[in-house]
């Protein structure tokens, strides 16, 4: 029985293309899902110019296959089963509370893209920042396990995950992997404010950060 499960398991890792099901128009998609050593995928849309997006909370039971992908918009959570031969999967994808349905089938082996991984970051960094890229308002939220969001005022962003955090001193820099911003800025002696720069598709803004108060 253990070898029965050890089989059916390892046959959901693969490169698997897929289509959600939407009233309207169909979406594509892919994913790459590798068990080793433990559960880890990457999400991308064929012809877009968003990079890859890591999968996460991962598990795989017997024909069950489950994920969410945190860095899209909503939180999307994926509930899927694979078929007798175990080439397709099909299940239902539920973002901002609306379910629809998904269906992917295997096309080949596994090529899991990770993003860069976070590093520790000083207690001075964590909190709520609050600046502008000239005319919208963003609020930057940094927490104590390395991991972090970026949300405009006006809320047509919201929860946008950074990646590849990291701290030298008094600088600080992470990406925006979703609509490719970069930002490197140092920190004021007094902690109040975080003076630097915003990237985004080859512009270069400035970007003040103070710290926001409740």
């Amino acid at each position: 029985m253990a070898l029965l499960v050890l089989l059916a398991l390892c046959a959901q890792t693969g490169h698997w293309e897929g289509v959600i099901r939407q009233e309207g128009r169909d979406a594509l998609f892919s994913i790459d899902l590798d068990n080793s050593p433990d559960w880890r995928g990457s999400f991308e849309v064929p012809g877009s110019s968003a990079p890859p997006l890591a999968l996460s909370d991962v598990h795989v039971d017997d024909a069950s296959v489950s994920f969410d992908i945190p860095e899209l918009p909503g939180h999307p959570e994926f509930k899927g089963l694979a078929g007798e031969n175990g080439a397709s999967i099909r299940g239902t994808v539920t973002q901002d509370g609306r379910t629809v349905s998904f269906e992917m089938r295997r096309e080949g082996q596994a090529h899991v893209k990770s993003p860069p991984a976070s590093t520790p970051i000083g207690p001075r960094f964590i909190g709520d920042w609050m600046g502008a890229v000239e005319d919208v308002k963003v609020l930057l939220h940094l927490r104590p396990d390395s991991s972090g969001t970026l949300d405009s005022a006006d809320g047509r962003a919201k929860n946008l995950q950074l990646s590849a955090i990291g701290q030298n001193g008094a600088d600080v820099a992470f990406d925006v992997r979703l609509i490719g911003g970069h930002f490197e800025g140092k920190l004021s002696e007094d902690g109040s404010k975080i003076e630097g720069v915003w990237t985004q598709n080859g512009s270069a803004v400035a970007l003040v950060l103070g710290r926001k108060t409740r």
